[in-house]
């Protein structure tokens, strides 16, 4: 079961850290071309709001909480 929840912590830290840079970049208006195509900042929203949500339910989960 250790693995299991560390795994989970892992995880969890890792979207944590994905949602803050999409976070980020929206606090900072930085701008992001791939080739010629601008990517909006909606799309930063949706990282944010996606990945914080699934580091929240990791992290319930490693602990054991539904």
């Amino acid at each position: 079961m250790t693995g299991r929840r560390t795994m989970m912590l892992l995880a969890g830290t890792f979207f944590l850290l994905v949602g803050l840079a999409g976070f980020y970049r929206l606090m900072f208006g930085w701008e992001i071309w791939i080739g010629h195509e601008h990517i909006g900042h909606v799309s930063s929203y949706l990282v944010f709001v996606v990945c914080v949500g699934l580091s929240i339910a990791l992290f319930r989960a490693s602990k054991g909480t539904p």
